[in-house]
């Protein structure tokens, strides 16, 4: 026994070095991960357990079907044994270099288990409840399903010692996000009842403590018990620190304020900057600004203001999107004058037809129409849920009868007269829709002749018989009857339906979706509803509608050309670079999307520490996690496609999270074939240049819950028309949205079961320990992980 001690007391300080090492410090400036570049680095910041070099080869895993990784810290040996009384093989058996008096070996396994792929009992509460957090927080992750109303009611009633059980937003609060000084009279789970969940076999002498004398919890399977922990922690990193910009993610503002916004455009600017998207400068200047104003608009409730931002030193005001009057078609026609001169019976007419998408009825009082050749005030009223007017103007040589009505073949009444409406001139000739909003002209939607395909450069005196006219429906591209679909539609009258029931008008199918919610974002998945372009006006140029942004090239190669999420972070959207990344020295080959998680932050961190290193309790590490773990995250019971009208599910929680550990793992022979992920996920290079296992980001669960959202459609009778309406990527990125917050792929704290005996087989005398290592006080190479815990099982 006097050689034991120190054996097991060497496995936790070679451990503790281990874990130091995992966190890449090459920088003491900069901070952990400062030194994870290149392909190897993507892995590095990552703890999936894997023998690559590069991989977390310390990081036992099982998660049920052979062959489970083993905690590979000393080396390999052909024996593997039993660690945590299990009877599940689960260590290596390794000489220590030392032997008894009697030249009798001692010999070690570990053990060493990321507690972040466990849920925390001190966190984790149910995904629903009376009174929720505004944010998703780990009290989502489901305790409740996994132990039973049984069990989670008096362990969740002995932590909550007598504050209201129901209150699972002060108990976050006070509670979870602060779990080392919880406000009074909250009162978690110690550490040593860690020794319990570690220790598996049954009729242990670990069987005591808060937890074990819960009623019927000393009933719990090991098989369950082994799922549970006291204790994970997860710091707010981010990938690439340097010493300006400190370690931390920034934490996404409210940006109702003028401060709130300038910080969160200088992240989102620095992201754009960091991960090489687009083009430097105005590009990237814009996108950030947008990204921030229509944030703004997204969270704001009621009110029409413009959600005017202008970034510090710009010469340009961008405006948050909301539902707005929308251009559904245009025309451009004129005829010249005969040949037989000199007849003056040319005749020309010009129409743009407006539509109200929203749910009230919109006073015109408050828009113009600016063009070329000046501007027309409008007057009037447009109904709700669909109305139009038509907005013209027309004109005709002394030697011709027609009249308007004739010209444009359909009854005019109603249409408003714009004597500033011209398509006619050389170059672009563009009429714009503006709203007036206080002292801000806000550029609502605009259409130009070259949208039409229209040429006249003198419509007063056009020469030959021209009757061309376009109108914009033609093309999928200029669409803006709906900004998320792309679809030809066979009617072109003017004022009519064009080809759509008007039971199809309804105001939640206009013009694109989700553009308020009038709530403050809840998860960081919500990021992937908010445009990155939108209206704005230059200080000297032409204004942009945010119809005419979407519709640019730029937008259109970055953001997936005609999709349903152009101009959004779409994690399918987007395709990956070929070379390997947007900055594949410093980030992976994923959709951008993915990475958004790299620099901002919703879940509160613990505002009771007072170092740099800020942690946030009970999120969930994807790459370690067995499947029934998975199984506990909060995910909705069906996915609801608004524009389907009806709910698409249940969702299989096990065919689920088989996509997960599909994608994670790529076991041979699994259900879903992520071999190549690219092929099965129909992005563009996705992972081409690092086709290793496991999550390199958070948000990388995107990818597969996505694939499996359009599985479960394709079931239910969804096609492929599906993919163009409204509400199908908000639909299916919905399980992402769920459980954006609580994942993670990198953790801090880790339990080492430690086995050391005397002679190899049969041994003469066997010793357990049980030891919990957290290394989120490390900064420095220097740095030492705190053991919060270090016992014999006696």
């Amino acid at each position: 026994k006097a050689q034991a001690d120190p054996a097991a007391a060497g496995a936790v300080a070679q451990v503790q070095a281990m874990l130091v090492d995992g966190l890449f410090i090459t920088n003491d400036t900069d901070g952990p991960y400062s030194g994870a570049t290149g392909q190897p680095g993507w892995r590095q910041f990552a703890g999936y357990p894997d023998d690559d070099a590069n991989g977390a080869r310390h990081i036992w895993y099982d998660d049920g079907t052979p062959p489970r990784h083993l905690s590979n810290i000393f080396g390999t040996s052909l024996t593997e044994l039993d660690i945590d009384g299990d009877t599940t093989i689960d260590g290596y058996l390794v000489y220590t270099g030392t032997m008894n008096d009697e030249g009798e070996k001692y010999y070690v396994l570990i053990k060493l288990e990321d507690l972040g792929g466990r849920i925390c009992v001190n966190t984790a509460a149910r995904p629903d409840g009376p009174t929720m957090p505004d944010t998703v927080r780990p009290v989502s992750v489901n305790l409740l399903g996994l132990l039973g109303a049984g069990l989670y009611d008096p362990l969740h009633a002995e932590r909550c010692n007598g504050a209201d059980v129901n209150d699972l937003k002060q108990f976050a609060t006070s509670a979870t996000d602060r779990l080392l000084q919880p406000d009074a009279p909250y009162l978690p789970f110690a550490i040593g009842d860690e020794m319990y969940l570690r220790w598996l076999k049954a009729g242990a002498p670990t069987e005591t403590g808060r937890l074990y004398d819960l009623p019927n919890f000393k009933l719990l399977p090991p098989s369950d018990r082994g799922l549970l922990t006291t204790f994970n922690t997860s710091r707010i990193l981010v990938r690439h620190p340097v010493a300006a910009d400190g370690f931390l993610r920034q934490a996404l503002l409210n940006v109702s304020t003028g401060a709130n916004r300038t910080v969160v455009y200088n992240q989102a600017l620095k992201m754009l900057d960091e991960l090489a998207f687009g083009t430097a400068g105005d590009f990237r200047k814009r996108a950030s600004a947008h990204f921030v104003a229509n944030l703004w608009a997204y969270q704001s409730a009621g009110g029409t203001a413009p959600w005017n931002f202008r970034p510090a030193g710009e010469t340009f005001t961008v405006y948050g999107l909301a539902q707005d009057l929308v251009i559904t078609e245009a025309y451009a026609a004129h005829k010249g004058n005969t040949q037989i001169l000199p007849a003056d019976d040319h005749i020309w007419g010009y129409a743009i037809e407006i539509m109200n998408p929203t749910a009230a009825n919109i006073d015109l009082s408050s828009y113009k129409l600016v063009g070329s050749g000046g501007e027309n005030d409008l007057a009037g009223n447009i109904t709700a849920d669909g109305g139009k007017v038509v907005l013209y103007n027309f004109d005709k040589g002394s030697d011709n009868g027609n009249d308007a009505a004739a010209f444009f073949a359909t009854d005019i009444t109603g249409w408003i007269q714009c004597d500033k409406l011209d398509f006619s001139g050389s170059g672009t000739q563009t009429n714009r829709l503006i709203h007036v909003n206080g002292a801000h002209n806000v550029p609502i939607d605009g259409v130009s002749n070259g949208d039409l395909g229209y040429s006249c450069d003198d419509k007063d005196a056009p020469s030959g018989d021209d009757d061309a006219n376009g109108r914009r429906d033609d093309d999928p591209g200029h669409c803006r009857y709906n900004i998320a679909a792309y679809e030809d539609f066979p009617g072109h009258n003017l004022g009519g339906d064009n080809g759509l029931a008007q039971a199809d008008l309804a105001a939640d199918q206009y013009p694109a979706p989700i553009v308020r919610a009038e709530i403050l974002v809840a998860s960081i998945g919500e990021l992937g509803r908010i445009y990155m372009t939108g209206p704005y006006v230059p200080d000297s140029g032409n204004p942009q509608s945010f119809p005419e942004a979407i519709a640019g090239g730029t937008y259109k190669s970055l953001f997936g050309g005609d999709v349903p999420g152009r101009g959004r972070l779409d994690p399918l959207a987007i395709p990956i670079p070929a070379a390997g990344g947007w900055n594949s020295s410093k980030y992976p080959d994923v959709p951008l999307p993915t990475l958004l998680a790299e620099f901002f932050t919703l879940v509160p961190p613990d505002d009771t520490r007072t170092d740099d290193l800020r942690r946030v309790y009970g999120r969930i590490n994807i790459n370690t996690a067995p499947p029934d773990v998975l199984k506990r995250l909060p995910w909705p019971d069906t996915i609801t496609v608004g524009a389907i009208n009806c709910p698409l599910g249940p969702v299989e929680i096990d065919d689920l999270v088989i996509y997960i550990t599909s994608y994670r793992d790529r076991p041979a022979g699994a259900p879903v074939d992520y071999s190549m992920r690219s092929t099965t996920s129909a992005i563009t290079n996705l992972r081409n240049a690092s086709n290793y296992n496991g999550f390199v980001t958070p948000g990388e669960i995107a990818v597969p819950l996505a694939d499996y959202a359009w599985a479960l459609m394709q079931a239910n009778g969804a096609t492929a028309d599906t993919q163009k309406l409204k509400d199908y990527a908000d639909g299916r990125d919905s399980l992402y949205r769920a459980v954006a917050n609580l994942v993670t792929v990198n953790s801090d704290v880790f339990a080492a079961t430690i086995r050391v005996q005397l002679g190899r087989n049969p041994p003469k005398f066997i010793w357990h320990y049980i030891a919990v290592i957290d290394r989120s006080n490390c900064n420095k190479t220097s740095d030492k992980p705190a053991v919060l815990l270090f016992s014999q099982i006696k």
